[in-house]
């Protein structure tokens, strides 16, 4: 199988899918572009979604508290979804919110904006749901020391 990305992220993904013993590599490496394109990249290739259209339903349903809001999700992907967030929060410039946003929710739920009412409806929910939970971490963040060490919370 041919890598999707070209250089270190394409070396990476090759010798991690013919079984090789990589994990030193991935452990070792310090650039956010290459880990970022690995972790897309494993969402984006699941057959499955992460978030079933049930998951998002229930997200629909749940308090607006951004604390409280992936309480209903199973712990994989609740922790997932915010150690994700988590880690976009303490980095991420204005400017790429938006499409941050889309590709989460595209990366999770197998689905589009665009595509049929359905995937509206979902979109639209995890859009108002994932904003409402950044925005959070983000104040979060600006209330923190400038120097401290940022990690993914513990749930």
């Amino acid at each position: 199988m041919q890598p999707l990305y070209p250089g270190a992220l394409g070396v990476l993904q090759t010798e991690l899918n013919s079984g090789g013993d990589v994990w030193d590599s991935v452990c070792a490496e310090q650039d956010p572009f290459v880990l970022s394109g690995l972790m897309w990249s494993w969402l984006e290739q699941l057959k499955e979604p992460v978030l079933s259209r049930r998951d998002v339903q229930a997200l629909e349903e749940q308090p607006k508290d951004p604390s409280r809001v992936f309480n209903t999700l199973d712990k994989g992907p609740r922790q997932t979804l915010t150690c994700i967030l988590h880690c976009a929060a303490q980095v991420m410039a204005p400017s790429v919110e938006s499409a941050f946003l889309d590709r989460t929710i595209k990366a999770f739920t197998k689905m589009k904006a665009g595509e049929l009412e359905e995937g509206r409806i979902v979109y639209k929910t995890m859009r108002r749901v994932l904003a409402l939970v950044l925005k959070e971490m983000k104040a979060q963040r600006e209330e923190e020391d400038a120097g401290a060490v940022a990690v993914c919370p513990s749930l």
